[in-house]
């Protein structure tokens, strides 16, 4: 697994954490921690398809595609 790969995973996996732990707050401040992880999210996407291994999961490849729903970094 490519490094890059890692650490796409590693900040993915913190601002889901971040948003599990902050259930009780204000809803801003959950919308901004999604976001974050969408922007993680979508970086991992492009580090995973660039490595050359095979990659199948329509749903998230529709929503990358859509750039209005996560923004670019």
């Amino acid at each position: 697994m490519p490094l890059q790969w890692a650490y796409a995973q590693n900040g993915l996996a913190i601002a889901l954490a971040e948003l599990a732990q902050r259930q009780k707050s204000p809803a801003h401040m959950e919308e901004a921690l999604m976001e974050e992880a969408l922007i993680c999210l979508r970086h991992a996407v492009e580090v995973y398809q660039q490595s050359n291994e095979r990659y199948r999961w329509p749903i998230a490849q529709r929503r990358m595609s859509n750039k209005e729903s996560c923004p670019s970094h």
